[in-house]
């Protein structure tokens, strides 16, 4: 009987300690990774979104910046190169190495007002944020 109490009340005291070290190392872990890599999914679709904007931009194309006699092909707007990398960075530090693939081709693709529409673009886009949606389980 005694032997009883002591177990139950061993079992008391290390069951909600044992519960709440599972929860911290199965649950919450892989909800935090699934938020992380949400949110870099998200800021990926940004920077993609902010490369066509700025590429297409009658305005920020027609007043391309000159440095030692050189003009890019396509002007961007420094906040936009800073999400591309970012999100280039993030998706390969959280993501395979395929999707990083994919989504590095995307954010390389040519891509210019003078190219419309940018079928290339186009589709490496959509096949990057496939890779990514599926690989976060929220595509099939």
């Amino acid at each position: 009987m005694r032997d009883a109490i002591i177990a139950g009340i061993l079992s008391g005291l290390l069951s909600p300690l044992v519960l709440s070290w599972l929860q911290h190392k199965i649950i919450w872990k892989s909800q935090k990774r699934a938020e992380i890599k949400m949110k870099i999914f998200e800021d990926a679709l940004t920077a993609l979104g902010s490369l066509e904007t700025d590429a297409l931009d009658a305005g920020l194309q027609s007043s391309k910046k000159e440095y030692k006699g050189l003009t890019r092909i396509v002007e961007f707007r420094p906040e936009t190169i800073v999400l591309k990398e970012r999100a280039r960075g993030m998706v390969r530090a959280f993501f395979s190495q395929e999707t990083f693939n994919k989504v590095d081709e995307a954010m390389r693709a040519p891509i210019s007002i003078e190219n419309t529409p940018n079928v290339e673009f186009e589709e490496y886009r959509t096949l990057a944020i496939a890779a990514m949606a599926t690989e976060l389980g929220i595509k099939n």
